[in-house]
């Protein structure tokens, strides 16, 4: 009996590490197939991030875009009503009123800042902030008629942009305003179509 039961144990031990290393050896399958899972998961979790985040980067742009030149129009409709328009250059632009009041239109990367001024005083201030990349330009097409020209940002280039989504201000401008590749479809266009008044009445200087 006592042989029998040492056979026994004997026989229950050899069972037991027969078991363990067959367990032991299909360990490494089953945790390759749960990394790959793993894997794929994650890949896929990144992809749907990174395309959430494009999405919303794209929504913000456009609606800063919509907002400032709504507001940019408005205004400039406004000025044209009443002013005639000093030379300009594509960056600048001055209107002068008949109440001696001078406007100074300027454009600095895709910024564009209006200051009323009465003599040497600035009585009003605005900035419009277009989205970063954005080109724009005053053209004058003839003596009394303006053309703004804005040109919205590459779809195929990453443009640094600041914390209200206008272009960086302190990086040099082929950093902050990269050229789009040659074989890009142009960007889209929008042009502002002013027509100032010819002379003044009144006041003027």
């Amino acid at each position: 009996m006592k042989t029998h039961r040492t056979d026994t144990v004997k026989t229950l031990d050899d069972r037991r590490r027969i078991l363990l290393q067959s367990r032991r050896g299909s360990l490494l399958p089953v945790m390759t197939v749960h990394m790959t899972i793993l894997s794929v998961l994650m890949g896929i979790c990144g992809l749907c991030l990174h395309t959430v985040l494009k999405s919303d980067r794209s929504e913000r742009s456009v609606i800063l875009l919509l907002n400032s030149l709504g507001r940019m129009e408005q205004q400039l409709r406004i000025d044209q009503s009443n002013s005639v328009v000093d030379p300009l250059n594509t960056a600048a632009m001055i209107l002068r009123s008949a109440e001696t009041t001078q406007i100074h239109w300027s454009i600095n990367r895709g910024v564009v800042s209006r200051e009323e001024r009465t003599g040497e005083v600035v009585t009003q201030r605005e900035r419009y902030i277009f989205p970063a990349g954005t080109q724009i330009a005053f053209v004058q097409t003839q003596p009394h008629r303006v053309l703004v020209r804005i040109e919205e940002p590459s779809p195929f280039v990453r443009y640094p942009e600041a914390g209200h989504g206008g272009a960086v201000m302190n990086k040099p401008e082929s950093v902050a305003l990269p050229a789009a590749p040659v074989a890009a479809s142009k960007s889209g266009v929008i042009e502002i179509h002013l027509r100032m008044k010819p002379e003044l009445t009144g006041g003027a200087t």
